[in-house]
């Protein structure tokens, strides 16, 4: 199963993954958060950061959300990147809520996808679409 860190400064993180118990069950596997704390280093944050990974990791990669584009958590994961290892930023509830649905999607076969069977333009147009002008949307 896709392993989802949620990254974020501060616990902005936490409350996402709070929130997400209340689509999926308080019991959600394979997500994990790591909040940037004030008292944190960047070397101290890069090193969470890596074993975080390395832990979600079974075999069918893993999809970190940041919370913003070129902040420490983001910046952290730009040495982390690879084939099996994904790094989405501007995270939201509109993006983590169609990942969770995505993963937990099996085939016929009984499998659960990896990452390079996830769409990570579709994903990012979930996140995007789910920033809007409500007054504009009930206009429509």
């Amino acid at each position: 199963m896709i392993g989802i860190l949620l990254a974020s400064h501060g616990r902005f993180a936490e409350g996402m993954l709070d929130s997400s118990h209340l689509f999926f069950g308080e019991d959600i596997p394979a997500l994990e958060t790591l909040c940037l704390m004030p008292e944190d280093s960047p070397d101290e944050y890069a090193e969470k950061l890596e074993k975080k990974v390395l832990k979600l990791n079974d075999g069918d990669g893993v999809i970190v959300l940041c919370d913003l584009l070129f902040g420490t958590p983001c910046n952290m994961c730009a040495s982390l990147m690879s084939d099996d290892v994904k790094v989405l930023c501007g995270a939201n509830m509109s993006l983590l809520l169609e990942l969770l649905g995505k993963r937990n999607a099996q085939a016929e076969d009984g499998k659960y996808p990896s990452v390079k069977e996830i769409d990570i333009k579709e994903l990012v147009k979930t996140g995007s679409d789910g920033v809007c002008d409500l007054e504009e949307k009930i206009g429509e």
